[in-house]
């Protein structure tokens, strides 16, 4: 993912800098793409961090559970 994210930005900034347009222009363009990335960044982090919360309380329950079973 983290590949992917730095091949995006990278074409973007290049596509931006080989545009024809004005350098204010081409600046705010760059500054909103760079939020973007950052914005997508974070999504991409929240959801991480959402799965390994997941998996470490399911990893939690699997320890309480194992005592249980090897009694039986």
């Amino acid at each position: 993912m983290r590949g992917f994210l730095v091949g995006l930005g990278a074409g973007a900034v290049l596509g931006l800098l080989f545009a024809p347009k004005r350098g204010d222009e081409t600046r705010e363009q760059l500054r909103s793409k760079a939020n973007d990335l950052m914005d997508m960044a974070n999504e991409q982090t929240d959801k991480f961090k959402a799965v390994a919360t997941k998996i470490q309380e399911q990893v939690a329950n699997l320890r309480e559970q194992k005592p249980e079973t090897e009694g039986q």
